[in-house]
């Protein structure tokens, strides 16, 4: 199924984004890298929630069982959806603060 392709991705991006935090000591101490990966962890979270959710409605031979894993599919999304917002601010940040060091150094004789 195309969702758990999704999910393997996720999967495979927070743990290489993790890794390159880890070994890079400027970003380690950014709190605004370490929050973008931060908010790919918990959109990884959403996903593999909504991916086991979309198997459970799949595999659903009762109508309650099916609004269960109905609902923690769209808790999944809003994970994902939080996470993303987690993420893009704190690049925001980070964009912000490049921005600021370029235009000081140009400033500055």
């Amino acid at each position: 199924m195309a969702i758990w392709i999704q999910a393997i991705g996720k999967v495979m991006e927070v743990i290489y984004l993790t890794k390159l935090l880890l070994i890079d000591e400027d970003a380690s101490a950014d709190q605004n890298e370490r929050q973008v990966v931060e908010g790919v962890w918990i959109q990884t979270i959403g996903q593999i929630i909504e991916a086991i959710s979309v198997t459970n409605q799949l595999l659903a031979r009762t109508d309650p069982i099916r609004l269960s894993a109905t609902s923690a599919a769209n808790i999944g999304d809003w994970l994902q959806g939080i996470g993303s917002i987690y993420e893009a601010y704190a690049g925001r940040q980070i964009i912000t603060k490049e921005k600021e060091a370029l235009f000081s150094n140009i400033l500055v004789p």
